[in-house]
């Protein structure tokens, strides 16, 4: 049933109140409003609320309700006063003037005449009606809500559709929920009324510009033109904390966020002159501005807004991050799979890398070893989860530091089990493995775990890993070319003399007598000097050995060079003796050269071999054995003696592998047959040889016989090829070059040593006669021929050439 303004105006007023049953409300007319507008809470005819108590008191509830008991002179009694009939009837018209065709009443625009009453806040309209269900999930802080969000969520009110429908029944009385509050809430839904389209979906910059609040970045635009993502983050901040802020706030999240250089909170405090937790409460505020906004749409107490396309943009790259990063991810990858998703240069993210992770709402965590690099996980990841993961981080960092070799999964479990780690999986391991960033897998035998080179501490454990790998003795320079080869710039091994020393100071290692080689003591390798190599090698054989021989035996035994053992034996001759043909044998044998091996004894073992052969030709092989057994020379030695002996005649061999032979025949004129030269070559100068003779031309070609050690070091690592340590070490072994240097100089010079002046004495030359004066500097005549020569050397009559001849006489 509906009802003209007119009738509204022409209704009686009784005298007597009444009180009608409540239950007869419900029948009343409806005005000719739609079911919902007639059955909604009569406050929203903002009336005053000494009047809306008064017909709460009376029964009247619904806007319906106060229509009927108008009508029926329920309301002109005398329990209105005039005024609030008149305020009632104004009300009534109202409504009925911003009535539609299909009867629903713009709120709106009674809102705008009539305002909002309070304390009672109740509010309602088609375009709030229309909102659509993912409108209505979002939280309260999408409408910039200050104090009167944390009100409402204390009364379960956490979305906007719960708001909305709080405010169509009416929000009455609630504890902190104060006029400013309530006006706070009355200015988002009226902004939020007028900007919701037909489709239900709200445009945010309208409601915005409704409220007053600027949109940033203020010039809008593609992301790539604003520098990229990056770019893009830095220009919100720039924007939305100085105008959200004072200039206290803006100045701490400048040097703390965007500085390269960041200050600490301690600085900032002492010059701000307020404690260091009042400056860590002022940053967290800024960045919750620009993180709540971004991915929350948590506006509440802000006075801007983000625009959507770049909001959904940084939605986009957290959820990227948050599927890669489960449930954490080690600092530098996390900064490099983000550098690849904003397209930047990893520096550039590293620069600021704690103001992305904390907008994108990650945070770091700083593993208790200080090798051991942050790890970032997802704020919405329990604190105690987070401790637990980094806990069993460090654990496995400190199983494998005291495993230099590494450790098998299985052995690993068991460890992590022990120190109370239960209920790893091995799926669960290998996400350990990957945030322990010193920790390395070796895939050789089996899959291994072990700490990098880099991170073992010690230079003798590196040494001991690096042997392990090899499985084989290696040189001191080996071992620091394959360690520097590994470390960084900072921890590379500068000099070779303390990386050995050392070396000597662990018992787990072993030096190969002097060759500079180490070998680990658990592989039980023969580590002793090469001489008591050799003399080991002569005595358990018993006999004089060919060098070939003896070269073979003892590299068997232990490392060295065929180099090494011929120095060893020809620099020793207290020890080893050489007899012809390159035989050596012990000095303690005495002669090793006996009656059979001298030349005369072997022409006669031959004569005599021949004769019992038949005088023929014979195999050379059978020959060479039975001469071994007479001799008791090796194989080789035999051999070599036999056919350097001139009463032997050698023809080629004929035949291969096993039928191959070399047959020989007997000279009997052979004492009158020149000597084969079936000798060695004669040997090369030695290195060190070429080295002294050269530094003595050097020195000799100088004017003043001196010459500068690090001059004739160049000259000779120049033309010769030679390290500079191989050439002082010559230098230096060299008795006829001698080092000096002259008072306050530091540079060594050389210069040819000096023969030794034997006892003559010292003169000083004097016109017209000479002095004599011993080097013991005992005065008078030793010998009066010396004297004699002394005196004459320095007649002043002598020529210069005679003069120096005579002097030298004086000398000898």
């Amino acid at each position: 049933m509906s009802i003209l303004l007119s009738e509204i105006e022409e209704l009686p007023v009784s005298d007597k109140p009444k009180k009608v049953p409540a239950s007869t409300y419900g029948l009343s007319a409806t005005m000719g409003l739609n079911q919902a507008d007639s059955a909604l809470n009569l406050a929203h005819l903002q009336l005053h609320p000494i009047t809306e108590n008064l017909c709460f008191s009376m029964g009247l509830v619904k806007i319906a309700d106060v229509y009927w008991a108008w009508r029926n002179n329920f309301i002109a009694s005398k329990s209105f006063s005039l005024r609030q009939q008149q305020e009632i009837q104004n009300a009534l018209r109202e409504v009925l003037r911003t009535k539609t065709v299909d009867g629903r009443v713009d709120w709106e625009k009674i809102w705008a005449q009539r305002g909002v009453s309070l304390p009672t806040l109740a509010m309602a309209s088609s375009a709030l009606e229309r909102l659509t269900p993912g409108m209505r999930e979002f939280g309260l802080g999408v409408l910039h809500l200050g104090k009167a969000c944390w009100v409402l969520e204390s009364q379960h009110i956490t979305t906007v559709g719960g708001l909305i429908d709080a405010a169509r029944i009416g929000i009455g009385t609630i504890p902190n929920f104060g006029t400013f509050a309530q006006r706070q809430v009355v200015t988002a839904l009226k902004a939020l009324s007028s900007s919701i389209a037909t489709t239900g979906s709200v445009n945010w910059e309208l409601y915005a510009t409704n409220r007053g609040y600027p949109m940033i970045p203020k010039n809008g635009g593609d992301i790539s033109d604003k520098g990229g993502m990056l770019g893009t983050l830095l220009a919100i901040c720039n924007e939305a904390i100085p105008h959200q802020f004072d200039k206290q706030g803006w100045d701490v999240f400048q040097r703390r966020c965007l500085k390269t250089t960041r200050s600490t909170l301690i600085n900032i405090a002492m010059s701000h002159g307020v404690c260091a937790e009042r400056i860590r409460k002022i940053e967290e505020s800024c960045l919750d501005a620009v993180r709540n906004p971004l991915l929350n749409d948590n506006y509440c107490g802000l006075e801007f807004r983000i625009r959507g396309d770049y909001v959904a943009a940084f939605r986009q790259s957290r959820l990227q991050l948050k599927t890669l990063s489960a449930p954490a991810l080690r600092e530098s990858r996390w900064l490099a799979e983000l550098a690849g998703l904003w397209k930047s240069s990893e520096a550039e993210v590293r620069q600021y890398d704690r103001l992305i992770i904390e907008c994108l709402n990650f945070r770091r965590y700083n593993l208790d070893g200080f090798q051991l690099e942050p790890i970032i996980m997802d704020r919405a990841i329990s604190r105690s989860e987070a401790e637990k993961l980094c806990k069993q981080v460090y654990a496995v960092h400190e199983i494998l530091t005291g495993n230099l070799l590494g450790l098998e999964a299985s052995a690993l479990l068991q460890a992590l089990r022990q120190r109370g780690f239960d209920g790893i999986s091995p799926k669960h391991l290998a996400t350990l493995i990957d945030l322990c960033s010193t920790v390395e897998t070796v895939k050789k035998h089996g899959v291994k775990y072990r700490l990098k080179l880099e991170f073992v501490a010690g230079r003798t454990n590196q040494a001991i890993r690096v042997l392990h790998e090899a499985n084989i003795h290696l040189h001191h320079h080996q071992l620091i070319a394959e360690i520097n080869g590994r470390l960084p710039e900072c921890k590379r091994i500068r000099g070779k003399f303390s990386f050995v020393n050392q070396l000597c100071k662990d018992d787990r290692l072993q030096p190969i007598g002097k060759s500079g080689k180490w070998t680990l003591t658990e592989w039980k390798m023969e580590t002793r000097p090469l001489i008591e190599v050799i003399d080991e090698v002569l005595m358990s054989e018993g006999k004089p050995l060919a060098f070939d021989e003896i070269a073979r035996k003892v590299l068997t035994r232990r490392p060295g060079t065929e180099g090494s053992i011929l120095l060893t034996l020809r620099m020793n001759p207290d020890r080893f003796q050489q007899a012809s043909g390159g035989i050596y044998g012990l000095k303690s044998w005495g002669e090793i050269g006996s009656a059979t091996t001298k030349p005369a004894a072997i022409g006669e073992f031959i004569e005599d071999y021949f004769k019992g052969q038949g005088g023929g030709a014979v195999n050379f092989r059978h020959l060479r054995k039975a001469f071994e057994e007479v001799s008791g020379l090796c194989p080789r030695a035999a051999a070599s003696r036999l056919a350097a002996h001139p009463a032997l005649e050698m023809h080629p061999a004929t035949g291969s592998g096993t039928e191959r032979r070399q047959l020989a025949t007997y000279h009997a004129n052979w004492q009158n047959r020149p000597a084969k030269n079936v000798g060695k070559p004669r040997r090369q100068p030695l290195q060190s040889e070429r080295i002294v003779a050269e530094a003595k031309r050097l020195v000799q070609d100088e004017p003043s016989g001196e010459c500068l050690l690090i001059d004739v070091v160049n000259i000779l690592k120049e033309q010769m090829g030679i390290c500079s340590t191989s050439i002082y070490a010559a230098i230096a072994g060299c008795r006829e070059i001698e080092k000096t240097s002259r008072p306050g100089e530091k540079i060594k010079r050389l210069c040819l040593q000096r023969p030794e002046v034997p006892d003559a004495p010292v003169l000083d030359a004097k016109r017209g006669g000479a002095t004599a004066r011993w080097l013991d500097g005992s005065a008078g005549q030793r010998e009066p021929k010396v004297t004699a020569l002394v005196e004459a050397a320095f007649d002043p009559n002598f020529t210069t050439v005679r003069r120096d001849r005579e002097l030298a006489k004086c000398q000898t």
